[in-house]
């Protein structure tokens, strides 16, 4: 199993033939910000700036989608791994940042609260893919989708030990944990629209390199049957031909 971004994937699927999207996991249309060291008003603030972010990334195609979004006119983008972001924002090397969490957390504390963060919701709507291996058989595949349907009510039965567990794994304070909850929809799930998205995002990944070469159908990533098997009503792929 391999749990990853939508885009992420989508960039590295044809590394990856063996493996099928079988459920969603977390969606949100308000995990990604831009972060500066100065205050900035609006996003026509980015013109003729740097803007850094991860190439090929759900940041980067954030930041792109709120740059045309804007009209601002001669943004540079620099490319340098997630990781390093808050770093080359703080030595100047970048006015601002596309940046998520840990990374938010991150900044707030290296800056003793005086970094500047704005969230734009309905930019677009991000998924954490849930990966199964060709090899695990359907069974298998229904029987751990189960499982993390059961586990959803720890939100619902103990939300306490559910943020403390995201705000360890994060290391990420109370606040801003708070706000990924309630951003955010973390419930299995295998919804027809995702096929939408996933044209959308390969058309960008092809204007950044993606051979056409490395493309595929995108209904043939998706399987649908072991969440069907499991839960019905979780997923609306639509099944014209039944070849699944």
């Amino acid at each position: 199993m391999i749990f990853t971004a939508d885009i992420a994937y989508l960039a590295r699927q044809h590394l990856l033939p063996e493996y099928r999207v079988v459920a969603t996991v977390f969606d949100s249309d308000n995990s990604n910000a831009i972060a500066s060291l100065q205050p900035f008003s609006s996003l026509t603030d980015l013109e003729n700036k740097v803007l850094c972010t991860q190439y090929v990334s759900a940041l980067h195609f954030f930041g792109q989608a709120l740059t045309e979004r804007s009209g601002a006119q001669n943004v540079n983008f620099k490319f340098v791994p997630v990781s390093e972001l808050n770093h080359h924002l703080l030595e100047g090397e970048c006015d601002f940042i596309t940046i998520r969490e840990p990374f938010v957390s991150e900044l707030i504390t290296q800056t003793n609260q005086t970094g500047f963060v704005k969230y734009f919701p309905g930019t677009f709507l991000q998924y954490e893919l849930m990966l199964a291996h060709r090899r695990l058989s359907d069974e298998h595949v229904s029987r751990l989708l189960l499982a993390m349907i059961d586990a959803e009510s720890v939100l619902e039965e103990q939300p306490d030990y559910a943020k403390q567990v995201l705000m360890d794994s994060f290391n990420a304070d109370a606040k801003q944990v708070q706000k990924l909850l309630t951003d955010s929809v973390l419930s299995v799930s295998l919804y027809q629209p995702l096929i939408a998205l996933f044209d959308r995002e390969f058309v960008w990944l092809q204007s950044h390199g993606l051979s056409a070469g490395s493309m595929t159908d995108t209904k043939s990533l998706l399987r649908p049957k072991p969440l069907r098997d499991a839960a019905p009503l979780r997923q609306t792929i639509l099944d014209y031909e039944n070849e699944y």
